[in-house]
């Protein structure tokens, strides 16, 4: 990926159409297949036996989000005669902070992870949910899917419209078809999610804005998202654009990184292509600035 990315910043020349469209199915399939392995572990709050118990290994889709993870969570810890419940949330072990069950796992890590500390400590909780820090969370079944699939369909809405300048994409799929979406997300099928996400991705001639989300750990402002129609720019210019403390219009040197699907992008990658290849399955290509 990191590969790719470099010869689409580089390149001078466009490769022949079947050979383009190879490629890009390509990088699609490898973000989508993108994983990371956490140990999932319960607070020691909430620890009833002199032992704690096992701790439970995954590898997590990057795509997915956490409270997916909800069922064989509850069914392991829950053997160890843990009280468990529907409200469990998680935090990052190392800072202790409560992880944003909205934001996808790839998101999460890029924000809070280190790449060179694997597997990922990430903290089970089923009691104290921090309601004043995190959105409610309500667990469905099926195709209901619980506040987790309305925040979905609400992003993919919103990052049509932004794409689009209307809804007319989202309107055009069946019931049959937004089912199909959400189950290709929730059990991490390419084919099914792909085989409908393909008719919300716009052609450059249909493209009215781009879906981009910055997410920082500053508190003050944490999410940036701004209309951006300039259909040329690069991923540096957005940045000096929006961050110019954090990426200098001279070009000196900074201590931040921009984190795309994992990894750094060369700054000058244009947006456009990194919005058609890295966007998360909600349609919003997200930007994770470290310091």
């Amino acid at each position: 990926l990191q590969q790719s990315i470099k010869t689409m910043a580089t390149s001078t020349t466009s490769p022949p159409e079947e050979e383009s469209d190879l490629r890009e199915e390509q990088v699609r399939y490898s973000i989508w297949h993108g994983a990371i392995p956490i140990v999932f572990t319960l607070s020691p709050s909430e620890v009833v036996d002199v032992q704690p118990p096992d701790p439970y290994y995954l590898l997590v889709s990057r795509s997915t989000f956490l409270p997916l993870l909800s069922a064989p969570l509850k069914e392991h810890f829950s053997l160890s005669n843990i009280p468990v419940n529907d409200e469990l949330y998680f935090k990052d072990k190392s800072t202790d902070q409560p992880l944003k069950w909205n934001f996808p796992v790839g998101v999460l890590f890029d924000l809070l992870g280190n790449p060179e500390d694997l597997p990922w400590n990430v903290v089970v909780c089923f009691q104290g949910f921090p309601a004043n820090t995190l959105m409610k969370l309500t667990l469905g079944n099926g195709n209901e899917g619980g506040s987790l699939r309305s925040y979905y369909m609400n992003c993919v809405k919103e990052s049509c419209f932004l794409k689009f300048g209307d809804l007319d994409s989202l309107r055009n799929l069946s019931t049959a078809q937004r089912d199909q979406l959400w189950e290709g997300l929730e059990k991490a099928e390419y084919n099914t999610f792909w085989d409908v996400n393909n008719k919300l991705i716009p052609e450059k001639h249909q493209l009215k804005s781009f879906a981009l989300r910055i997410i920082r750990t500053n508190k003050d402002r944490p999410i940036i998202q701004e209309p951006l129609n300039d259909f040329s720019v690069t991923l540096g210019q957005v940045l000096t654009q929006l961050l110019p403390k954090e990426f200098p219009p001279d070009g000196s040197v900074t201590k931040s990184l921009a984190l795309v699907q994992g990894i750094c992008p060369p700054l000058n990658t244009p947006v456009y292509w990194l919005s058609d290849h890295c966007s998360h399955p909600d349609g919003f290509l997200y930007v994770v600035v470290r310091d």
